[in-house]
């Protein structure tokens, strides 16, 4: 799964639920300073793999008794800045109605269905999980985009896959046994 799939998913999650319709996935800054955008951002603010999942086989056994090595898939996290933009009263109430729907909903699987225009896998599950940052994090983050702090919230979503298209595999015969005299049976 490509990370701009993840986001789209989001995206259009939201903007599904309880009318929160004006839902981009961009950048708060662009080459000409802050973006004016009027409802919610979602801005990508970090990339990191998920270590708990690092350790499996290189390896898998054919139906026809055949070894492939391949590498394993790479599984992410993802850090969400989500902030709402535009008149105050309307960022705090649409700021409410993103946290209302992750803590409806913070689980999203392909059973959900596949977003207009996203390629996307068989299978897929992201977690949606709520960050805790102190005020100097915050302070830097915001510094970065720009330095004026929005009603805003941070979410991790865990576990984006990803793999190679090219996917470079080995293929080669089992060993099965290994003799006293060290020949090696096939």
């Amino acid at each position: 799964m490509r990370i701009s799939d993840a986001l789209k998913i989001i995206q259009e999650e939201l903007m599904n639920y309880d009318e929160l319709e004006d839902v981009v996935v961009d950048n708060l800054i662009d080459s000409t300073g802050p973006i004016s955008h009027s409802g919610v951002v979602i801005t990508l603010v970090k990339v990191d793999e998920e270590g708990a999942l690092k350790n499996g086989k290189h390896h898998r056994l054919t139906q026809s008794y055949r070894v492939v090595f391949k590498n394993r898939l790479i599984y992410t996290n993802l850090y969400l800045l989500i902030s709402s933009h535009g008149d105050y009263g309307a960022a705090l109430t649409n700021l409410s109605k993103v946290l209302e729907f992750f803590q409806g909903k913070n689980v999203f699987t392909h059973l959900d269905g596949t977003p207009s225009g996203a390629k996307i896998g068989e299978n897929y599950k992201l977690i949606a999980e709520l960050q805790d940052f102190n005020f100097e994090q915050i302070n830097y983050i915001w510094s970065i985009y720009g330095g004026a702090h929005k009603p805003s919230v941070f979410y991790k979503i865990r576990l984006v896959p990803h793999e190679a298209k090219d996917k470079q595999n080995d293929e080669g015969d089992p060993i099965l046994e290994v003799n006293v005299d060290g020949n090696t049976t096939y």
